[in-house]
């Protein structure tokens, strides 16, 4: 009935008066409401495009889906899409092209140069033209590897005048390219051009340079020193086996598929690269075995005249295990900050990057510390730490006092949402560092004069991490400057860390929690007595312990 009627919506009048009978009635006025919006059906294309943009034969190629600025000249076995342009010279050249073959195979070129096909494209599509729309994707990563041969070139026309000129990755990422398209193409370029010799390619392809023998020559030449510090990372690999060069890569002789990969690295004392000098895969990262593969790192630097003062790593449980290890082998205590090898001092360290996230990562677990009072007048500004406690809330308190200041000011910059809910961040070094930023601590005091505490807990944390950072001569920070006799910073490390040590033994009753990890304690504690016994060894001798530059 309502259909057949097809009634019309009106505007009621409240002022109207009506009859009790009809009350709950109300009579309609003469102005109409407006009519519903005429809607259009209008049917989902999508599948539509999809079926459109397959490209299911070589005929489907034309000039109808070339791409924007490009033309079209179709052959009996390839279509070649290009775009020209006019030269110096006033001649027309052709600057991007795509070639596709009748098997649907693609080949990029950039000024006649041959590109390599780009990650998305041969990722799950062997390498085949399927989608028409996907030509369009084409000419802005050919222009952009264009643009990256031009610095190549560049580059390679300042070392024409070089007698040993030095390679970068670039150059022989393109030289290999070159040679592996064309040799000879490659031979005749080398006419022209300082390219890397084919015996030098045939090295690297092989994986015969020996990372030794390279950094001896470094040392002999004076890029690093002759005391360095051995750093080691694990790095998990995903469990594949693949054939790659003549040989299968991603198992070992029984068949089993490799865990991980461990790098080793030896950086100088007063340099800030480090270089590798070997990479071990295993199929299970232990202690016992990331025991054996640092001797024999130890013994070959020795053999290469290295004096190796100290190993760092991260403090993950292959690592705290294979330090029990080396120390117990050696005839050392457990809590001993140095190992002996051929009766010679090496500091068991871990990377104070790492130490650092831990104490982030336990104040997140825990949401608060209880701590010990500290105290240290060796500086000129002298360092004092009321007893009290820090609190993951007050970070949050600081914050929202932020959020109500107008102008978009802040008290304290880095402390943002991500800071405070760090969620995938957690590795991340800066959103760590914010926490215990000077300006964060700055912020707690003057919002919260009550909370001084927490405040100067930030601030000696900040101190330790800059003495620890200090990777030049002179910083910013009179603080991070370079170790050098009469500066008291091996005395604020040792008495630092006899304050964790302090800290963490205390049993507060039902409050054990508000303290450091034992592994975070135990790390941080190695690590402050190693770094005040090694600087002092080294007094009077200006050095730049950089420990920054050991992160992993």
């Amino acid at each position: 009935m309502i259909k057949s009627t097809k009634p019309v919506p009106t505007i009621l009048d409240p002022n109207e008066k009506l009859s009790p009978v009809v009350s709950h009635m109300k009579a309609p006025m003469s102005i109409p409401r407006k009519s519903p919006r005429k809607r259009i059906f209008q049917e989902d294309e999508y599948e539509k495009f999809v079926a459109n943009d397959v490209i299911k034969s070589f005929d489907d190629l034309n000039e109808c889906i070339a791409p924007l600025g490009f033309q079209c000249n179709k052959y009996d076995n390839h279509i070649v899409y290009y775009r020209m342009v006019e030269s110096d010279l006033g001649a027309s050249e052709v600057i991007e092209c795509i070639r596709v073959d009748r098997d649907l195979h693609v080949k990029l070129f950039f000024r006649g140069s041959p590109l390599p096909l780009p990650q998305w494209f041969r990722h799950g599509t062997n390498c085949t033209l399927q989608n028409k729309s996907t030509l369009n994707n084409f000419p802005p990563y050919i222009r952009n590897e264009g643009e990256k041969s031009a610095d190549i070139f560049d580059e390679l026309s300042q070392l024409r005048f070089k007698k040993r000129p030095h390679y970068s990755s670039k150059v022989i990422r393109y030289a290999l390219l070159q040679r592996y398209t064309s040799l000879q193409g490659y031979r005749m370029m080398c006419e022209y051009f300082p390219l890397p010799s084919l015996s030098l390619l045939r090295k690297i392809t092989k994986g015969s340079i020996d990372a030794i023998k390279c950094a001896k020559k470094l040392r002999m030449v004076g890029k690093i020193s002759e005391d360095v510090v051995l750093m080691c990372d694990e790095m998990y690999l995903q469990k594949v086996e693949e054939y790659c060069g003549g040989s299968m890569v991603g198992a070992n002789e029984d068949d089993e598929l490799y865990k991980g990969l461990v790098a080793f690295m030896i950086v100088g004392m007063k340099e800030n690269i480090p270089y590798v000098i070997k990479a071990a895969p295993d199929t299970a990262i232990t202690g016992e075995w990331l025991k054996e593969q640092i001797l024999d790192c130890l013994k070959t630097l020795k053999t290469c005249e290295f004096n190796v003062r100290a190993i760092v790593c991260d403090n993950h449980a292959s690592n705290v295990s294979a330090y029990s290890i080396l120390l117990k082998e050696s005839g050392q205590t457990e809590d001993s900050p140095y190992m002996m090898f051929e009766s010679k001092k090496i500091y068991l360290l871990y990377d104070p990057v790492h130490l650092l996230k831990s104490i982030r990562n336990n104040l997140v677990n825990y949401k608060r510390f209880i701590f010990p009072p500290f105290k240290f007048n060796g500086f000129e500004d002298p360092i004092e730490v009321t007893g009290g406690e820090m609190s993951w809330k007050t970070l949050h308190d600081v914050h929202d006092k932020d959020n109500t200041l107008e102008s978009h000011l802040r008290k304290a910059p880095k402390l943002s949402y991500k800071v405070l809910h760090p969620g995938n961040c957690k590795q991340s070094v800066p959103v760590a560092l914010s926490v215990f930023d000077a300006t964060t601590s700055t912020a707690i005091q003057s919002y919260f004069p009550d909370r001084k505490a927490s405040a100067e807990f930030l601030r000696l944390i900040d101190t330790w991490w800059v003495i620890s950072n200090a990777k030049q001569l002179f910083s910013s920070r009179r603080i991070g400057h370079a170790v050098k006799e009469g500066d008291n910073k091996p005395e604020f490390l040792r008495k630092f860390s006899d304050w964790i040590e302090l800290w963490h033994g205390e049993k507060i009753p039902n409050c054990q929690k508000f303290t450091l990890s034992a592994q975070t304690a135990g790390a941080l504690i190695r690590t402050l007595r190693g770094q005040a016994l090694g600087k002092s060894a080294n007094r009077p001798k200006v050095l730049s312990y950089n420990f920054e530059l050991l992160r992993i």
